[in-house]
Order: C-alpha cells, then structure tokens, then sequence
C-alpha cells in the first residue's frame, strides 16, 4: 500500500515576472545551443503564483519558501 502525504512544505522555488525584472538568464543572456542544461525555452515566460499552483497539480502544499529569482 502506498501512502501519499496530507501536506507538503515546498523550500524553495521561485516566481518571476519578466516585464517587472531583469533576469538575463530568461530574456538576452539565454543560449540554447551552449546551456550546460539544455533548452529551457519552456521557462522563459512569467512564472506566477498562479502558475506554480497549477503545476503542482492539486498536491497538498500547504506552505512553500519563495527564492528570489
């Protein structure tokens, strides 16, 4: 049987706004093709509250640790 947890404690993530910030790894300094990590064009857009809600996909987070991006 497996059990899942009835609440998450997220320690670190981050939220941006590029048009509110400077995040030369999101906007001019992003080098696909060089990018010891590969292509990461999927994060290139705002990442809001609302859209780290969504992308934890109902799981019971009940408190997170924001990192400055």
């Amino acid at each position: 049987m497996r059990f899942l947890p009835t609440a998450i404690v997220d320690a670190h993530h981050h939220l941006w706004r590029l048009d509110l910030g400077h995040y030369p790894w999101l906007q001019e300094a992003y080098q696909p093709a060089t990018f010891i990590l590969g292509d990461y064009a999927p994060l290139c857009r705002d990442f809001t509250p609302a859209d780290y809600r969504a992308a934890c996909g109902g799981a019971p987070v009940v408190a997170t640790v924001h990192v400055e991006a």
